[in-house]
């Protein structure tokens, strides 16, 4: 038994590191990189030969860029797969409660997917802010398609749904607020609290 758990432990501890150079990879991905910056460069050049033949798996395996064009969702699914297995895999190693278990990793990872678009949102929100209250701030000018493209249809189902554009004139001196990436928000939030109230029926 012990080890099973000590075998579990060096497992998490692999899932965990690879979830973090999945998730720089990704990160890496949004913004374009000096050519001049050798350091950024190399870091690339590790991230990209670390993933990219995990991503290419899932995408001859899934064929997700059929369905989900121009999103690459693929990244997506690899950082959500190895998250099931964090749980469903090491806490089975360590208590062998294979049912529980399950549904506990697919609560754990609806929850995780819900958090990872709630920050998704955030970045929205403040790429909403910046170039209306400070367009001369660096940031105001980079636009990441994959954050507009996973957003604006949510934000604009919120704008139909109250037959609005959601935009709020806080005061005459500045430009309207845009609401929906708040009422998002909230949505995300609620969501989360149905989600682990539901899983505490079957956990």
């Amino acid at each position: 038994m012990i080890v099973l758990r000590n075998f579990a432990n060096i497992i998490d501890m692999l899932l965990q590191a690879y979830l973090w150079i999945v998730f720089l990879a990704v990160i890496f991905s949004w913004f374009p990189l000096s050519p001049h910056d050798p350091t950024a460069q190399k870091i690339q050049h590790f991230l990209k030969r670390a993933t990219q033949p995990v991503f290419n798996a899932f995408r001859r395996t899934f064929q997700l860029q059929r369905y989900t064009r121009p999103i690459d969702f693929t990244p997506l699914l690899v950082i959500l797969t190895i998250y099931f297995l964090r749980i469903f895999l090491v806490q089975t190693l360590r208590n062998m409660a294979v049912v529980q278990n399950f549904f506990q990793a697919i609560f754990y990872t609806l929850h995780f997917v819900l958090n990872i678009y709630f920050w998704i949102v955030v970045i929205a929100a403040i790429f909403i802010i910046l170039p209306r209250f400070f367009p001369q701030h660096t940031l105001a000018s980079i636009r990441i398609p994959f954050i507009h493209r996973t957003t604006e249809p949510v934000f604009e189902f919120f704008r139909n749904l109250f037959h609005s554009r959601l935009q709020v004139q806080v005061s005459d001196l500045s430009p309207p607020v845009d609401l929906a990436p708040f009422l998002t928000l909230i949505a995300i939030y609620i969501l989360q609290s149905l989600l682990m109230r539901v899983a505490a029926l079957f956990l």
